[in-house]
């Protein structure tokens, strides 16, 4: 007996033959169904929440059907994508959106969610060891090997220069981080004194 079936707001992602199979036709773009790459945060530690660029956030069917509460007992809808409204997730799992420093960049992503300069994208000031752009690394590193002090100084300078005349960074930001470089050890060696042969009592 065939029966009419009703497949609303599911994401069918991931078979080598197309995202549906068998004699039912292939649902993507109808009744909020999608076919892509949910974006699990760690899939293969059985960790199936989502992940901030997940196309699932925000983009489930609303209705009487839909759970108060999702896998893990958190309320639901919430507003995961940060457009003002709230809709549940497709899957288990709602997203939460935390960005405890307002900056616009959730936990995960922010590498320091409680220092709203701190975020991707943004601007790497030059000489210190904060990760400004949570890209890993850092402009004019002071830990790293330096030939000379001036050396360190210059590159200081130099990104500074490039933050300042793309309007990255005031010229009194610049001035500190170059003053800051200028008065630092970083590239200094310590001299060795000569010392002649011993002399006799």
């Amino acid at each position: 007996v065939d029966h009419d079936l009703s497949i609303v707001g599911n994401d069918v992602h991931g078979q080598s033959t197309g995202p549906y199979v068998g004699d039912l036709p292939d649902q993507t773009g109808i009744n909020g169904n999608i076919s892509a790459d949910p974006h699990f945060l760690d899939p293969n530690a059985g960790d199936y929440s989502l992940r901030l660029d997940s196309p699932c956030i925000d983009t489930g069917q609303p209705g009487p059907v839909v759970p108060a509460a999702d896998y893990d007992g958190t309320s639901r809808p919430l507003d995961g994508d940060g457009d003002g409204v709230a809709a549940p997730d497709m899957g288990a799992f709602e997203f939460v959106f935390t960005d405890a420093d307002g900056d616009g960049f959730p936990a995960g992503v922010d590498c320091d969610d409680d220092d709203p300069s701190v975020h991707p994208g943004a601007p790497e000031l030059p000489g210190n060891t904060a990760d400004e752009d949570c890209d890993g690394a850092l402009a004019c590193d002071p830990s790293g090997f330096w030939k000379a002090h001036g050396q360190f100084v210059q590159c200081v300078t130099r990104e500074c220069g490039t933050l300042v005349s793309g309007g990255q960074a005031g010229g009194a930001t610049c001035n500190a981080l170059i003053f800051n470089a200028a008065h630092s050890q970083v590239g200094k060696r310590s001299k060795r004194r000569s010392t002649g042969p011993p002399t006799e009592p």
